[in-house]
């Protein structure tokens, strides 16, 4: 009942999105792509959900297409998680003739027209990007971004795959599309995949933590040449392909190992609080 009376007060205050102000904000963001068209009760619903709630538990932001199916799955699950109110639930929603309206756990939200200014909003916005299951919508998303980083558009950031559908995808890039040299092998370092949450949250508490020690939380998604300066992001990208060579070979880190038992603990010994949002 408490969740739907939030959800309500969302939808009513839910503040529009001011780009230039989040961005000079230090908060650190999630976007989470994924299918309209699956809905509650579906495993794949109830995993989006946990793992937007993880997120939120962190006191890390999502951001969101803003509409149904596996949208409002991660922007309910993170308001769920986010008990302190130290994050933001953000939605992009888009103005389509069948779906218009952003789901009820927003807490900031912006409309858009168009997909590509709506895409261009994700990138700036966003440090980890997790691509969850999804049709033609999510795999735009996925291209788009990967475009991006692939030319240097914007500087380093890591794209998350969960769902053994992207696996088959990069296998079948790997297979048919590199040997031609369509793409380059180094293009394949922005790509993690999943096998679960568990192995998701500790690949973004590592991104994180890395962000953090670079410092840039705040000029990671800028579109200026400055974001391409070989070097930059050099211990970042070093320490990325360290992750994934674990992540490959199964081994698992300590975060991996402690993340079950870390949730538990922090989720009992969590008191509601109303104070204001900070890091």
């Amino acid at each position: 009942m408490a969740g739907i009376v939030r959800g309500i007060v969302n939808r009513i205050k839910a503040r529009r999105l001011n780009l230039k102000k989040e961005l000079k904000s230090n908060h650190f963001r999630i976007a989470i792509f994924g299918s309209a068209r699956i809905e509650p009760g579906d495993k794949i619903y109830e995993q989006v959900y946990d793992l937007a709630e993880r997120i939120g538990s962190r006191g890390y932001d999502v951001v969101t297409g803003g509409g149904p199916g596996l949208m409002e799955a991660a922007n309910s699950g993170h308001m769920v998680g986010d008990k302190k109110n130290r994050a933001n639930s953000i939605g992009l929603v888009i103005h389509l003739p069948f779906e218009s309206k952003g789901n009820r756990h927003l807490e900031i939200r912006s409309r858009f027209m168009h997909f590509s200014k709506r895409l261009d909003t994700f990138l700036s916005l966003s440090h980890v990007m997790v691509v969850t299951t999804g049709g033609i919508g999510s795999l735009l998303e996925l291209y788009y971004m990967w475009q991006h980083l692939q030319v240097h558009h914007v500087s380093y950031k890591p794209i998350i795959l969960i769902g053994k559908m992207w696996r088959d995808l990069i296998d079948w890039m790997k297979k048919d599309v590199l040997p031609g040299n369509l793409v380059s092998p180094q293009d394949f370092d922005y790509i993690y995949i999943a096998r679960d949450n568990e192995q998701a949250m500790a690949m973004i508490d590592t991104f994180h933590r890395l962000f953090r020690q670079e410092g840039n939380l705040r000029q990671i998604a800028c579109y200026k040449a400055v974001c391409a300066i070989p070097g930059k992001n050099d211990t970042l990208v070093e320490a990325m392909k360290e992750l994934k060579a674990k992540v490959r070979t199964g081994t698992k880190s300590r975060s991996v190992r402690r993340t079950a038992a870390v949730r538990k603990k922090s989720l009992s010994a969590r008191k509601p609080s109303s104070g204001k949002k900070s890091r």
